[in-house]
């Protein structure tokens, strides 16, 4: 099945759907799958600036997530690149390492790679590696459907409210999230710091923070 993805925006601290680009609702997934990384598609296109905090992105039928759905849950930036980097530095005129740069993740790490926009670093109190991750829906509106129970470290959080007037196609309800990150907007923390000099950066590496996902 080729994915698709569900867009939506924040209102309060549940989403509810504002764009919907050809979406195919999905079963349950294994537990074992919930919590490895995956790679949005939006991340594959050099033109894209990253996610926003005031977004929930749900993925329907990514390879990585066998059978369930890739979650963007309330990220800021793109997954592979913590600290981000300005519109200078997306031409290649500011003397940073190429390999400190944002690249697109299924590829390599040249100026040809590059990501040509500027992009946010990642927030410090919702990394990666926290709320970007396989999930499956683990409870919602329609009492006959079939939903998947969290494993152990993750919590069933409300994130998709049905939308007056759009066809819900079996994606609002509750997904399994990690334990500890349930959407707080006063507890995101600030952007991460860039390596400088001496200083090392505070959130990682500079270059890919994890391997291509198929």
């Amino acid at each position: 099945m080729r994915a698709s993805s569900f867009r939506l925006a924040t209102v309060g601290l549940v989403a509810a759907a504002i764009v919907l680009v050809d979406c195919s609702s999905s079963g349950p997934t294994a537990p074992s799958t919930i919590g490895i990384p995956c790679v949005p598609t939006d991340e594959r296109q050099l033109t894209f600036a990253g996610f926003a905090t005031n977004e929930v992105v749900i993925e329907s039928a990514p390879s990585a997530c066998a059978g369930g759905v890739c979650l963007v849950n309330h990220f800021q930036g793109r997954s592979n690149c913590p600290y981000g980097q300005t519109e200078v530095e997306a031409m290649g005129q500011s003397g940073r390492p190429e390999e400190e740069l944002c690249h697109a993740p299924d590829r390599g790490t040249t100026s040809a790679d590059r990501v040509v926009v500027a992009v946010s670093p990642q927030l410090i109190g919702r990394r990666q590696a926290d709320v970007v991750h396989c999930s499956c829906r683990c409870a919602g509106p329609d009492p006959s459907a079939s939903y998947c129970t969290c494993p152990v470290g993750f919590e069933c959080a409300d994130l998709v409210e049905p939308v007056v007037g759009l066809e819900d196609r079996g994606l609002s309800g509750s997904y399994c999230v990690k334990t500890g990150t349930v959407y707080d907007p006063g507890l995101v923390g600030s952007e991460c710091t860039k390596p400088d000099g001496d200083r090392p950066g505070n959130c990682g590496p500079s270059a890919r923070t994890f391997s291509e996902v198929p």
